[in-house]
């Protein structure tokens, strides 16, 4: 009896502590009530993987490419569940248009990707879940978001006194930015992530897998910016840039950035427009970006979130 007893206490303790593992395991991080699983991590890894070409990530240890997309699928997570709490809907002619994107990006016929997820049904409910969540932040910020953002005159007048405006041809540039949180491994992944570009990555694919913010919905552009619009930091970074190079990793307070130069130009100054379209831009794409952060962080400080 005595050797039954232990036996049978042997058996549960294994079993209990097989569950606890197993259990463990399966969960990667929980959003609320909403569990992503290690199953679902792994999945959007393997669609990184099959739709990039950025090699020096993919050498990185799996361990840090894995953090990345985890902080990426928790912040989608949230807007998803913010998008419910709005009762956002959309068509799936919106889901379509990933589709027809990412196939551009890739030079693929759309037939041919939706083939590919055909055969691979786990990666095309990562590449869903991943547009649902596209969808819903650009909604969020085009009905939220923008409708709160107005520009009054005194704020236009303080643009232009603070910024000296005052010569006839300004030198502007357009810039694009990838975004990576402040966060463990951010910078290490943020130089692999330069690496890869200067090799011939996908600037826009990996802005949509990785990049945070307003930003990262319009494809990373932030626009035409001139050197009194923007942080002196960013400004000594691109202005020694020729078109279509990459800044060195610069690290701001909203995180770690990599700056695109797409373009420069000569431009009459905007404070010789009497309506002041150019300016009104400017300022309303700044505080997009303010607020948009701002809504994003306020999502995280409002939900639980554990990672496991």
């Amino acid at each position: 009896m005595i050797k039954l007893f232990f036996i049978i206490l042997l058996f549960v303790v294994n079993s209990t502590n097989k569950y606890a593992f197993a259990s463990s395991d399966h969960i990667a991080v929980r959003i609320n009530n909403i569990v992503i699983t290690n199953l679902e991590v792994q999945d959007r890894y393997e669609l990184f993987l099959k739709s990039t070409n950025s090699n020096n990530i993919k050498n990185l240890s799996k361990k840090i490419v894995i953090s990345q997309i985890i902080e990426k699928m928790v912040e989608e997570e949230l807007i998803r569940q913010q998008g419910k709490k709005l009762n956002i809907e959309y068509t799936q002619e919106e889901v379509d248009m990933g589709y027809e994107i990412i196939a551009f990006q890739k030079k693929q016929a759309i037939k041919e990707l939706k083939l590919f997820f055909k055969k691979n049904q786990n990666l095309h409910q990562a590449f869903l879940k991943k547009i649902e969540a596209e969808i819903i932040w650009s909604k969020i910020i085009n009905e939220i978001i923008k409708p709160k953002i107005n520009i009054s005159e005194i704020e236009l007048q303080e643009f232009f006194e603070e910024n000296h405006l005052t010569t006839d041809d300004n030198k502007k540039f357009l810039i694009y930015e990838i975004v990576l949180p402040n966060s463990q491994n951010s910078f290490e992944f943020a130089k692999k992530l330069l690496l890869d570009l200067k090799e011939g990555a996908d600037f826009k694919e990996l802005i949509k897998q990785f990049s945070s913010g307003v930003s990262a919905e319009r494809n990373g552009e932030i626009g035409w910016v001139s050197q009194n619009e923007i942080d002196s930091k960013i400004y000594d970074a691109i202005s020694r840039l020729n078109k279509n190079d990459y800044s060195e990793v610069l690290h701001l307070k909203d995180g770690y950035h990599i700056f695109k130069l797409e373009d420069i130009k000569y431009s009459q100054n905007i404070a010789n427009n009497k309506n002041y379209i150019n300016a009104r831009k400017i300022l309303f794409n700044k505080k997009l970006e303010n607020l948009g952060k701002g809504y994003l962080v306020d999502l995280r400080r409002r939900s639980y979130i554990e990672l496991y």
